[in-house]
């Protein structure tokens, strides 16, 4: 130990400083993506507060989930593919497409089967992709919890080719 003179202004020994890095506005930054944040920030989509919240519930679901731009818009993916792409052209409510990746699957064939006693799918556009509607504000916060369940079943599907 060292001995510390009140007079002194600098600390007897230096340590180590680190860095300081910017941060995604969600708290989960370390899977999400300042690409994501960049996209959001030009769009100035109406919607901001409420895909901010989407990005959070997503990050929460599930630890392999984290986010991509892809397709222009904010993507998911786990360790295997992408599995979810906001609609951005949506003005009036959150709305994702979910699929099971990038190139086509034996479930395009076989289908994807899901428990979705929130409502949340609007409509089954293919065997393997559907559209979840989640709406806004209070709306989107009250159907969190089943969507984080739906997304946590439709990982099951998400697989490598």
């Amino acid at each position: 130990l060292g001995v510390v003179d009140p007079h002194q202004t600098e600390p007897a020994t230096k340590m180590a400083t680190t860095k300081r890095t910017t941060r995604s506005k969600t708290p989960t930054a370390a899977r999400t993506a300042p690409e994501v944040d960049e996209l959001l920030a030009r769009a100035r989509h109406p919607l901001e507060k409420d895909l901010q919240r989407l990005r959070r519930v997503m990050a929460s679901a599930d630890p392999s989930i984290r986010e991509e731009v892809k397709w222009s818009s904010v993507s998911f993916r786990n360790e295997h593919d992408f599995f979810a792409t906001v609609n951005l052209r949506s003005t009036d409510a959150v709305q994702l497409i979910l699929h099971t990746g990038v190139k086509k699957k034996a479930t395009a064939v076989s289908g994807v089967q899901v428990d979705d006693p929130g409502g949340l799918i609007e409509k089954w556009a293919a065997k393997d992709r559907c559209v979840v509607t989640l709406g806004r504000g209070a709306a989107l916060k009250k159907n969190e919890a089943a969507f984080s369940k739906l997304i946590k079943e439709w990982l099951r599907f998400v697989k490598s080719a």
